[in-house]
């Protein structure tokens, strides 16, 4: 099976919310406010001085997505993730693979895969209807949830 991940709202504006969602023959979607990126994005700009801006955004990206797939990934799912982030995919897949593996999702690197999703996906459907307040988000996180991952 395939699902297609995307992004609205990105998690460096942080006057706004950030929503991650996928879809197609399931969907979820998670919402972190703009308050929350602004708690997340500050502690860990004190964390890790030596982390560019970019480098804290794809990594807290990269947190998202496993939040957002870690209940879902199976062995034969098939993972396709809008390019948010171009030229870090590998490194979003990296920390994607290593999370989901911890967790014992036993996910492999073929599964993950990077692509312009486009405005006719369902998974931007579903990011951009949440992320307009027309629809309620499937779980709403908190800066804890995402911090945890960075210890």
């Amino acid at each position: 099976m395939r699902v297609e991940v995307d992004q609205s709202g990105r998690i460096e504006e942080t006057n706004k919310p950030t929503v991650v969602a996928f879809s197609n023959n399931i969907q979820f979607s998670i919402y972190v406010s703009a308050f929350e990126k602004r708690k997340i994005l500050g502690e860990l700009r004190g964390r890790k001085p030596k982390w560019s801006r970019t480098t804290i955004n794809v990594f807290v990206f990269s947190v998202l997505l496993v939040i957002l797939l870690e209940k879902y990934v199976k062995k034969e799912l098939l993972v396709y993730i809008d390019k948010e982030y171009p030229g870090y995919e590998a490194i979003i897949k990296n920390r994607l693979l290593t999370f989901l593996n911890r967790k014992s999702q036993r996910v492999t690197v073929g599964q993950i895969n990077f692509v312009s999703v486009g405005k006719k996906s369902p998974a931007h459907s579903l990011a951009i209807t949440v992320y307009r307040s027309r629809k309620k988000s499937d779980k709403i996180l908190t800066s804890g949830e995402i911090l945890r991952y960075f210890k």
